[in-house]
């Protein structure tokens, strides 16, 4: 009994630490800058403010009004992941008082960690009066923590033509239904829906996906769309009606935001975002997520980052496609 407890700790170590050299260096690969200098996301806009800090975690702000998609910044290692996956306070000091503030909105794609990981730190902050909108997998892993929120289902506006506001209106918010691509062959990772959890769980691996959602974002000045952007979280059909097609006749998408970690995906991608029409395409979460930030940026080896900008950008010249280096703490 003794010899066959031995060989199995014997055996689980060994696919520990293999597991753990295989996320934290071999998933990702060190990204030289030069290599995609040319691709960096350069704006035009001087009033559309744009921040990146890895993922698909996006801070973007017209005339003091912002949203923060997908917050998460910290990037644990495997074990943390597991044992003691929490969410890291110091990444509140890349703001200032005044970006705080300034949110109305937080969007959420999907409930797996390394969409959502830090958005307590934006639920404990009273400082600010913002919308928390994801879908009820994404609600259910936190209101019974932080219940002093204003939490909104995206699911609730999938089906009726309507649009989610801010509580002045600066903002609106228009849910997308779409669907997670698979992991690997036709696997979903985490795929199921989150119980109402009384505490967050530590392992991030029980934070199960639910609906994943994209999102159509204006920024209003007196009931007129100043600027519009997408944040693509998923396959989607979208505009797949009347009403859709119609709304973006209103004005054009100036800033599209789409998730690339594996270059097979990236040319229907890219597809499937030519149905907004927008001016620029900024590709996120090629990145490392399993890289602790404390050493070179990484990309997905999937996402063979250099060689799918140089395709994309010689397929689709009417586009201005690019990327943003994640931004963390000095």
């Amino acid at each position: 009994m003794k010899k066959m407890l031995k060989y199995t700790f014997a055996i689980v170590l060994g696919l520990s630490a293999t597991a753990f050299l295989y996320l934290n260096q071999l998933f990702g690969k060190k990204l030289p800058a030069d290599v995609v200098t040319e691709y960096m996301h350069v704006s035009d806009d001087s009033l559309l403010k744009v921040r990146f800090f890895g993922t698909m975690c996006y801070y973007v702000e017209y005339k003091g009004n912002a949203v923060l998609a997908d917050p998460f910044f910290s990037n644990p290692n495997p074990i943390k992941m597991v044992v003691a996956g929490k969410p890291n306070p110091e990444y509140r000091k890349l703001f200032s008082e005044q970006e705080l503030q300034s949110i109305r909105a937080i969007t959420v794609g999907h409930a797996h960690y390394d969409h959502c990981l830090e958005l307590p730190i934006f639920l404990s902050d009273a400082n600010t009066t913002k919308k928390i909108i994801g879908s009820q997998s994404m609600i259910n892993l936190f209101y019974k923590t932080y219940p002093d929120n204003d939490y909104v289902n995206a699911e609730d506006f999938l089906s009726g033509n309507s649009w989610i506001y801010t509580a002045d209106s600066s903002i609106r918010i228009y849910p997308v239904k779409s669907v997670h691509a698979p992991h690997f062959g036709n696997v979903t990772l985490m795929s199921g829906e989150n119980k109402a959890f009384d505490k967050v769980p530590a392992d991030l691996l029980k934070w199960q996906m639910g609906q994943p959602l994209s999102y159509l974002i204006d920024f209003m000045e007196a009931d007129t769309i100043a600027r519009r952007v997408y944040m693509n979280g998923g396959i989607s059909a979208f505009p797949n009606t009347a009403f859709e097609r119609a709304m973006l006749e209103e004005h054009p998408v100036n800033m599209a935001f789409t998730i690339h970690w594996n270059q097979k995906y990236l040319p229907a991608k890219i597809e499937e975002i030519k149905k907004v029409q927008p001016q620029s395409i900024i590709l996120g979460h090629w990145n490392n997520f399993f890289n602790t930030r404390k050493g070179d940026d990484q990309y997905i080896r999937k996402s063979r980052l250099p060689e799918s900008l140089e395709e994309v950008t010689a397929l689709y010249p009417q586009y201005h496609i690019g990327i943003m280096l994640p931004e963390t703490l000095k």
